[in-house]
């Protein structure tokens, strides 16, 4: 019956369908995909546009390595433009009081990243080396969550960054030496910097956030006016239309600190946003899922002060 009707009109009676069942009901987009070549040409990039991976890796690992081919599994990834990367601390084996480190959560995230673009372990330097890379990756949003900045782009290859436009990753955290340092002695370089290697990026996006046993130490030293300085930086830059703050957890305590910030620093700036995240930082992956389905993010939840201060009052 497809062969009959003109193939434009063959795109929106498709498009249209999954548009309406891509979330609500996956399995019968998925069934959809695999009545012809036809079909699935126009399901696939609905179908893999917005994609969410978190820890442990069973799932990914599955559709990277039933494929009958070494590199067919990542073509799935060739189709995605959004992709949200969850280390689930909440579900590893915790046997002691003992949490994973900040290092920990930031490999964990960026382990999800490398391995959707095929890269893999070299264990002889801790490096990352191509297994499989799909150079056809065209990721507009990103979304790192607890993985910090710095680990990212350090290792992220630039074909990836170039293309980014949208990017939310963890605030630094003063625990880490190799984070903190950057931001610590030179605030505006540091932000410059991150902003020069992402040459398309229009949204930023930070997420302060605590979820080790050292959450206490690093919410009460963090300092909000010196990332403050760092955020002012940004707004130098034309291009960048939002910069998101998503502040969850423990560091909801400094609230009014964040809010400060915007008012000394930023002087109420309207391109810098907040979102008081009153989810629990344990229900983090349905979060992430459910947002996904929703079309929520950093940059459509977060406030400018304004209206936060309206909200409040």
């Amino acid at each position: 019956m497809l062969g009959i009707l003109p193939p434009e009109l063959i795109t929106i009676i498709i498009r249209s369908a999954v548009a309406q069942l891509c979330w609500s009901d996956r399995i019968s987009v998925v069934h959809l995909a695999q009545t012809s070549k036809t079909v699935y040409k126009e399901v696939a990039p609905l179908l893999y546009h917005t994609v969410v991976v978190s820890t442990p890796y069973a799932r990914l690992n599955q559709i990277l390595e039933k494929a009958e081919s070494p590199d067919a599994g990542r073509r799935v990834f060739s189709q995605t433009r959004e992709l949200h990367a969850l280390y689930e601390f909440s579900e590893l084996p915790i046997l002691t009081d003992v949490f994973p480190s900040v290092e920990e959560i930031t490999a964990g995230g960026l382990s999800i990243v490398m391995k959707v673009l095929g890269y893999g372990r070299n264990h002889q330097d801790d490096g990352w080396m191509p297994i499989a890379p799909v150079t056809t990756v065209r990721l507009h949003r990103l979304h790192l969550l607890l993985t910090t900045y710095k680990n990212a782009l350090a290792d992220i290859p630039g074909h990836v960054l170039d293309c980014l436009t949208h990017i939310c990753a963890a605030a630094p955290d003063h625990t880490s030496p190799r984070d903190w340092a950057g931001l610590a002695t030179d605030p505006g370089g540091w932000m410059c910097r991150l902003l020069d290697s992402l040459p398309r990026l229009t949204h930023l996006g930070f997420t302060c956030s605590a979820a080790t046993m050292e959450a206490e130490t690093i919410v009460d030293k963090f300092d909000v006016a010196l990332f403050g300085n760092a955020i002012l930086a940004a707004l130098t830059y034309d291009r960048v239309e939002i910069v998101a703050i998503r502040v969850i957890g423990a560091f909801l305590a400094r609230w009014d600190d964040f809010i400060s910030m915007i008012i000394a620093v930023c002087e109420g700036n309207d391109r810098v946003r907040l979102w008081r995240e009153d989810r629990s930082i344990g229900e983090w992956p349905a979060m992430v899922c459910q947002d996904a389905r929703l079309g929520q993010s950093i940059w459509s939840e977060a406030l400018p002060l304004k209206l936060l201060i309206h909200s409040r009052d």
